[in-house]
């Protein structure tokens, strides 16, 4: 049955303080309606996993580089009921404009205050 939201969002991040608080920041900014910002590499806030990391951003995980990865749940090959008049405008620009700010955080960041805090287990 039809909300009127948006489906949610995954934005992962990293295990590193600066990098979860840039990709939150960057949801903040851009208004990134119902995203997660997860960092499966920790527990979570009630001690907990935090899920696993999907898709093509995984390759931060297992290169153990600094990184991000982002993924709606009716995007790419998940989809099997989207279509082009199901397309949202608005959130797509909102999630391209977040992750452009990430790839430009990552661009100047150091790279020593930015490496990840555990590798992949």
């Amino acid at each position: 049955m039809p909300t009127g939201n948006v489906e949610v969002s995954f934005l992962w991040a990293r295990n590193n303080p600066l990098l979860i608080n840039m990709a939150i920041k960057a949801v903040k900014e851009n208004k990134w309606p119902r995203c997660m910002v997860q960092c499966v590499e920790k527990p979570g806030i009630h001690g907990g996993t935090q899920g696993i990391w999907y898709g093509m951003g995984k390759i931060a995980l297992d290169w153990n580089v600094p990184g991000f990865g982002m993924m709606g749940s009716q995007g790419a090959y998940w989809a099997t009921t989207g279509r082009i008049d199901k397309f949202d405008k608005d959130l797509f620009r909102k999630q391209v404009a977040a992750m452009a700010q990430l790839t430009g955080e990552l661009m100047v960041a150091d790279l020593g205050q930015i490496k990840p805090s555990s590798p992949q287990k």
